[in-house]
């Protein structure tokens, strides 16, 4: 799509962290999805199968995001991405922190961690801040059907996010494999990231905001249910008989479906001039 001067560019300092991000996301996605026995040996606390595949999904989605905004370095689409990775970083580094006696600190991957996840939401916090009075770039109001159904995601994904940061026993008491307090409210984050994202992109936004958001959600969700089926082979310790298992797939399924109609709609929207 071509850009206007009315998209403005972001600055060097966000575009060059940026690309860094993208490329430790790809690192991680690529250890915890293709070579998860060394994923497990290098990673800051232990991790199960189940729980390195769907940190490695949080990061492969997360990847197709921010490299978007590097890749356009504007405002669209990095205005709902700055969003995101400002709520999802800083979840993340409180969480590490309470629970810090988790992380092995012989482990350079440990150092690295806290490193990236003090920097990125306070890079993320000053562009915020420094484009608060800069309006949605070639941005098309959201139609009315397409406003209620972003919002109500937004507010469902919301509250399963808080209730899983706030009551991780009870808001993830369901999920196919044992999900202990630790990963839990470190999950939350992905949530509530989430919400904070399909909120910004809810009432007016670009073309290539409502597709970079669409193909995040998308490929988390696909990515998540396809990731459990390919783990479970190898473990067999999902209880395919209980209901929690599916309401869990069921409800990234809707992800899927929501977010594949939201992208199609999104490349069939004119682009306000």
């Amino acid at each position: 799509m071509q850009m206007s001067s009315r998209n403005p560019p972001i600055t060097r300092l966000l575009r060059a962290l940026s690309w860094i991000e993208v490329f430790v996301l790809a690192g991680a996605s690529v250890l915890l999805l293709v070579l998860p026995s060394e994923a497990r040996a290098q990673w800051p606390w232990p991790l199960t199968p189940f729980n390195a595949m769907f940190m490695g999904v949080i990061y492969a989605s997360a990847l197709i995001a921010v490299a978007n905004m590097a890749r356009v370095g504007r405002w669209a689409p990095a205005r709902p991405v700055l969003v995101f990775i400002f709520t999802f970083t800083l979840v993340v580094f409180v969480v590490s922190l309470l629970y810090v006696n988790r992380f092995d600190f012989q482990k350079w991957l440990t150092w690295a961690w806290f490193a990236l996840y003090f920097i990125l939401p306070v890079n993320s916090a000053y562009h915020l801040w420094l484009y608060r009075k800069r309006p949605p770039a070639e941005a098309a109001p959201v139609a009315s059907t397409w406003r209620i159904v972003l919002l109500a995601m937004s507010a469902a994904l919301g509250a399963y996010g808080l209730g899983l940061l706030l009551a991780p026993a009870l808001f993830g008491g369901f999920w196919p494999w044992a999900l202990d307090a630790f990963h839990g409210q470190l999950y939350s984050a992905t949530f509530l990231a989430g919400a904070a994202g399909l909120y910004a992109v809810s009432r007016v936004a670009a073309r290539v905001e409502r597709e970079t958001v669409a193909l995040a959600q998308v490929s988390f969700s696909a990515f998540a249910i396809l990731g459990l089926i390919l783990v479970d082979a190898s473990v067999h310790r999902v209880d395919w008989s209980l209901p929690g298992t599916w309401l869990w797939i069921g409800a990234l399924g809707w992800g899927v479906i929501v977010g594949a109609a939201m992208l199609m709609s999104a490349r069939r929207m004119s682009v306000a001039r």
